[in-house]
């Protein structure tokens, strides 16, 4: 693996700085219009309130940003690798059906492209829905 010393140096450049794709996009979101977003749940907004960024792929890619009182500094984080606190009975269910295929239940697993097959078998194994053909 390249470091960024050696990036720099390859391109004739006196600093280069590495980030993951979710930090990238968190310092983008500073700069979105109104017109950039789609408004999920209407709430007031905050000055200088914390922002996030989450993006359910083939992992649970989440970064976040907090205003240092003169600009926003963005974070990486690994927040989808919390433990999955269901909140009612059938996801409950879900948690146990994936306690017993894993050792350790994340939001990941329940919030990714894997996370969704999880969610598929264990609502066809429970005899919750039928399975198409």
């Amino acid at each position: 693996m390249m470091h960024e010393t050696h990036i720099g140096n390859a391109l004739g450049v006196a600093s280069v700085r590495l980030l993951n794709d979710l930090l990238a996009l968190a310092y983008a979101v500073p700069f979105l219009t109104r017109e950039d977003l789609h408004v999920l749940n209407k709430r007031r907004t905050v000055s200088g309130g914390p922002m996030a960024v989450v993006a359910p792929a083939t992992g649970l890619g989440e970064a976040y940003l907090r205003w240092d009182g003169t600009t926003y500094r963005a974070y990486a984080s690994e927040g989808g690798h919390t433990d999955f606190a269901p909140s009612n009975a059938l996801e409950t269910g879900l948690r146990q059906y994936l306690l017993k295929r894993f050792e350790h239940v994340t939001y990941e697993r329940v919030c990714s492209g894997s996370g969704l097959v999880n969610i598929y078998d264990c609502l066809k194994d429970s005899g919750y829905a039928d399975e198409p053909d």
